[in-house]
C-alpha cells in the first residue's frame, strides 16, 4: 500500500495529502487506466499513474491516450499482445481502475 508522500498522482497533479483528502471528501476519485506495449514474444502491461477526477468529469477522456498507445503499440506480441491490449482497451471503456479506497487508507493520518 502506498504512503501518503508516494501516492503517484500525474506528475502536473502535486498534492499534499490534506488536498487529496479534500477533494475525495467532494467526490473526486482516483482512476489508473491500462497501457499495453509489445515487441515480438514479448508483452508489458502497465497502469497509469494516479489521475484524481473530478465526479462530474468523464473517465472517458482521460483513457483516450492510454487505448491510442495501447493499439499502436500493443497488439505486435504473440500470443499476448492482442489478449492483454483487449483487456486494457475493455478496462479503459469502462472508466479505468477505481482506487480511490486504496489511496484513502494510504491518506489516513
Amino acid at each position: 500500500m502506498p504512503t501518503a508522500s508516494s501516492i503517484p498522482f500525474r506528475w502536473f497533479q502535486r498534492l499534499t495529502p490534506d488536498q487529496a483528502r479534500a477533494r475525495i471528501d467532494a467526490g473526486a476519485m482516483c482512476i489508473r487506466y491500462d497501457y499495453v506495449a509489445s515487441v515480438l514474444f514479448i508483452t508489458f502491461r502497465w497502469q497509469s499513474k494516479v489521475h484524481l477526477v473530478r465526479n462530474e468529469a468523464s473517465t472517458y477522456f482521460r483513457a483516450i491516450p492510454y487505448s491510442l498507445f495501447t493499439i499502436l503499440f500493443g497488439l505486435w506480441g504473440i500470443p499476448w499482445g492482442p489478449i492483454e491490449s483487449a483487456k486494457a482497451i475493455w478496462n479503459n471503456l469502462g472508466g479505468g481502475t477505481d482506487v480511490t479506497d486504496e489511496i484513502e487508507g494510504a491518506l489516513e493520518p
